[in-house]
């Protein structure tokens, strides 16, 4: 009997995918209304929680490399939103920080975003704190099997340059071996 696979609908990853699709569709939708995409939207999000943030730091809260945030902080500062600021002390850094426009937003976006998020059943309002608890778990635990397939991947490369120089070694030793034998004869 062939072997039975999981249908589509029980794949964590396409649940995962779907609800991904979904959030960016509403996301998009309630956001147009100010010119914000979803990534513009979370750099605000860590802003409003804490302003003046280092580059270094704002990147490691929304999980961003800088060569993808620094397109995104010009487009919010573009738009008035935020500055950057190098500081006279250490020009190295790069201090990101909510102008008046940007501190002003807050209100406007979380008062259009909470009308709808308001409209969940009560029941699915009380899972949402768990949801985002059992998110975070298996972020951690997808990130711990990444880094274990990194850390194999670069064994096997390891081992694989080692046998590559082994026998890199073992051809120039057998041709040295050879070349001195023509010389001697």
């Amino acid at each position: 009997m062939p072997e039975q696979h999981p249908a589509l609908t029980n794949q964590l990853c396409f649940a995962i995918y779907n609800a991904n699709r979904v959030f960016n569709q509403f996301y998009k939708q309630k956001l147009a209304k100010f010119d914000l995409t979803y990534t513009q939207y979370i750099v605000l999000l860590a802003l409003w929680k804490t302003d003046n943030l280092a580059l270094r730091e704002l990147g490691k809260q929304l999980d961003l490399a800088s060569n993808t945030l620094t397109p995104l902080l010009k487009l919010l500062e573009d738009k008035g939103y935020l500055t950057r600021i190098r500081p006279e002390e250490d020009q190295r850094q790069l201090i990101i920080a909510l102008t008046e426009a940007g501190k002003a937003l807050q209100a406007d976006i979380e008062q259009q975003l909470h009308t709808y998020v308001g409209e969940f059943s009560p029941a699915l309002q009380g899972k949402i704190k768990e949801m985002i608890a059992d998110n975070h778990i298996l972020i951690e635990e997808l990130k711990k099997c990444f880094k274990k397939s990194l850390d194999l991947s670069k064994l096997f490369l390891f081992y694989y340059l080692a046998l590559k120089f082994f026998i890199w070694r073992l051809m120039s030793r057998s041709c040295s071996r050879r070349l001195m034998v023509s010389r001697l004869s």
